[in-house]
């Protein structure tokens, strides 16, 4: 498999990241928490999974992760409820290019769902089969 960094743009003064896919546009300054350190284990990805981490969020119940098709930014899979800071995704299809993105799930504020910002994107191809 192969790995490449996601990349952000940065102004000067408050920088925004924008993240946009084909169902949603979402900006959010660099105040708000984003969760961080997503990387991928090369040494896991396998023609069908691949082993990712990033680092601990305070205050975060739960994260979600979100496979992206970096061809056209539709998205593959929306993975919730992963309770660790680690999750391993399965049943991908082989010699395929995805870009993965966590975000956490914070604590409800007003009975409505909070969430963190997304992470930068991790780029990676399976392995053929």
């Amino acid at each position: 498999g192969r790995v490449a960094d996601g990349s952000i743009n940065r102004s000067s003064g408050r920088a925004v990241l924008e993240l946009v896919d084909a169902t949603e546009k979402e900006e959010y300054t660099f105040s708000q928490q984003a969760v961080r350190k997503l990387s991928l284990d090369s040494d896991s990805v396998t023609s069908v999974s691949g082993k990712f981490s990033w680092k601990k969020l305070k205050n975060a119940t739960s994260y979600q992760m979100k496979l992206i098709n970096p061809d056209n930014d539709k998205t593959v899979r929306v993975i919730t409820n992963i309770k660790k800071i680690k999750h391993t995704v399965r049943s991908l299809q082989a010699n395929t290019t995805y870009r993965a993105v966590v975000r956490a799930v914070l604590p409800k504020k007003n009975g409505k769902k909070q969430f963190s910002a997304w992470s930068s994107g991790v780029k990676w191809t399976t392995d053929q089969s």
